[in-house]
């Protein structure tokens, strides 16, 4: 297993470019293109790839900044945003004191805000198309909140519900108490449900492949299902997932809290897998400070080293020219005084 290997400051955030590069933000704001090593600016917030552009988002107590500009409304002092996900087309939505979600699109104008009363949102996710976010919910429930602000509910019966995965039109939701994941083959059919009940512990980690779901638990084994619920194979790895996800559509990439790196080739013509796998070195355990991003058909393992792999699994290439047009954008974040603003929200 081939990679590439950067020397790096302490990463709060990161993303990849559709051409193979990565882009690293440290403790200090400072954004660098690895492989080049050139310093391309400084920034405050998180730093995505979207939609051929950067973009730099911050969520501080009560605000949201995206490229420095302030997403309105303004809450309350008292109210606290938890977090925000922003889609891969630019939407963004946002948790507001556990029970309350906002949805902004592309242009960054609001367009619904919806509350869940009685129950608190554990997570969010972004329906890959951007047609709605998935609130998973405290009580067994999950809901599917449209662009309209319409929603629709699906429920689970598991009151510990964790994690939720998209593809297409099919939704499968993980629970934490007995490793049971619930699918939803078709999501415009709330009311017709699949129980997964193969692993034998945690599910952790949910992944989409076209039709093929990939789910890893705390027995150590990863397990692909078919849209009927079916397992078509069950895989042992060293451990429980802290990262999964498919790199191309029979190319799967595990990483175990360990830092030990399995890729899975699924073979669909014969229902069989090749796995290689390899420790990462001077990484240490995957807890913070190490990132892990996979876009495009690569993967970055990030601590105090990054380490980048490509769907092939040789050697990956990074352009030695400087890219100006990134370079431009982060410097025009800059200058619009997203940092110095930041800095003092912080």
């Amino acid at each position: 297993m081939h990679y590439d290997e950067f020397d790096c400051e302490y990463v709060t955030s990161a993303c990849l470019t559709p051409d193979g590069r990565l882009i690293t933000k440290n403790q200090y704001g400072t954004v660098t293109e690895c492989g080049t090593g050139r310093t391309l600016g400084r920034v405050f917030g998180r730093i995505d790839w979207v939609d051929g552009r950067l973009m730099v988002t911050q969520c501080t107590n009560n605000h949201i900044f995206v490229d420095g500009q302030e997403l309105q409304p303004t809450e309350p002092p008292e109210l606290e945003y938890a977090y925000h996900v922003v889609s891969p087309l630019g939407q963004i939505t946002a948790l507001l004191a556990w029970d309350t979600v906002l949805v902004w699109d592309k242009a960054l104008q609001l367009v619904c805000r919806q509350t869940f009363d009685n129950e608190c949102v554990s997570e969010l996710s972004w329906e890959p198309s951007g047609m709605g976010v998935l609130a998973v919910l405290s009580q067994g429930n999950s809901e599917l909140i449209h662009m309209s602000g319409a929603r629709t509910r699906y429920v689970s019966g598991d009151s510990q519900d964790d994690t939720g995965a998209w593809c297409g039109n099919s939704l499968a939701i993980a629970g934490r108490s007995n490793g049971n994941i619930q699918l939803w083959p078709d999501i415009s059919r709330p009311d017709q449900r699949v129980v997964l009940k193969e692993h034998k512990s945690t599910v952790t980690e949910l992944a989409w492949s076209s039709a093929v779901l990939a789910s890893c638990a705390h027995d150590a084994t990863i397990r692909l299902w078919n849209l009927t619920g079916v397992c078509l194979i069950a895989i042992n790895v060293s451990g429980p997932a802290k990262f999964l996800s498919w790199l191309t559509s029979n190319t799967l990439a595990h990483v175990s809290g360990i830092g030990r790196i399995s890729i899975i080739k699924w073979n669909p013509s014969d229902g069989t897998c090749d796995v290689t796998c390899k420790h990462v070195h001077n990484i240490g355990p995957l807890e913070n400070p190490a990132r892990i991003v996979a876009s495009h058909g690569r993967l970055a393992v990030i601590g105090n080293q990054a380490h980048v792999y490509h769907s092939e699994w040789s050697r990956a290439t990074h352009r030695s020219r400087h890219n100006k047009k990134l370079r431009t954008a982060v410097r025009a974040l800059t200058i619009a005084g997203l940092a110095g603003a930041a800095r003092h929200l912080l």
